[in-house]
């Protein structure tokens, strides 16, 4: 099936369409709520909108469904993930699909039994953090290319363990699930060690290529804590004519002498998650 292409305006408008629609149905009834616990299964709605507490979260094993074609950038790859209809994430037509597994029940059941939450920047919708290592949003927002909000990486950066933790999106032709989500992790030691070697005077203004890794990376200055601005860095080299999109992954990284990076990956066989994360 051929992909649609969407950007980060129709995801949000599309979510803001699903998530008004279930606002707008009627309460149900007390007497009817146990039913409706035990029999109905939580839709996309009930999900964005948190309001699982009367549905079921699907607990089922999903099937992987065909991959999806990544028809750009003169190449014949395609998705490790599967949908049934491409290019439009976690919908209530892709349920039944492994890669809506992290929506459907890993995000439902942590809604129900109640995790920490984040009201976004911009948006109508929340950031959910899940098992303390992975941050997803009640919004549809597939992954990296739709990111239009600091949110998650500013969160991250809270919650990692200052030098030794990480932070990492994969790319479209590399993430499992449909759904953004950010990993959380023990910094990877030979990445933090391959770093630590660099000038780092070399990646203080701006993104600069790493040649030996085919990366884009830029270093905090000396003593930072964190950084910001992170969405744009990406942004600058999805819209880089160099790289395909598709296969643009980020990380965040403390080397091995404490100092912060930020990096995306362009290769595509290259699952950012493993090169960061331990």
């Amino acid at each position: 099936m051929k992909a649609i292409q969407a950007t980060p305006i129709f995801y949000f408008f599309l979510g803001l369409l699903l998530t008004v629609s279930s606002r707008a149905q009627e309460p149900i009834a007390d007497s009817d709520r146990s039913s409706v616990g035990t029999g109905q299964i939580c839709k996309y709605n009930q999900i964005s909108s948190m309001n699982v507490q009367f549905c079921q979260c699907d607990q089922l094993k999903r099937p992987e469904c065909r991959h999806c074609d990544l028809n750009n950038c003169k190449t014949k790859s395609h998705t490790h993930s599967g949908l049934t209809y491409c290019g439009l994430g976690c919908i209530d037509d892709n349920s039944e699909c492994d890669a809506c597994y992290l929506w459907f029940q890993k995000l439902c059941l942590c809604l129900q039994h109640g995790c920490p939450t984040r009201k976004a920047s911009s948006g109508n919708f929340d950031w959910v953090l899940m098992d303390d290592n992975l941050i997803t949003a009640t919004q549809l927002i597939p992954g990296i290319r739709e990111l239009y909000v600091e949110d998650p990486w500013t969160w991250g950066q809270q919650l990692w363990k200052p030098g030794k933790g990480a932070l990492a999106i994969n790319s479209v032709r590399t993430r499992s699930q449909e759904q953004i989500h950010m990993h959380i992790c023990r910094a990877h030691d030979e990445t933090q060690k391959f770093l630590g070697q660099l000038d780092f005077t070399q990646y203080l203004k701006a993104m600069t290529e790493v040649t030996e890794k085919k990366w884009m990376c830029q270093a905090g200055e000396t003593g930072a804590t964190s950084m910001d601005g992170i969405v744009a860095k990406v942004q600058g080299q999805l819209a880089n004519d160099r790289w395909c999109p598709n296969f643009i992954g980020a990380a965040m990284i403390a080397d091995s002498k404490g100092r912060i990076w930020a990096c995306v990956t362009t290769e595509e066989s290259e699952t950012t998650e493993f090169s960061f994360c331990y």
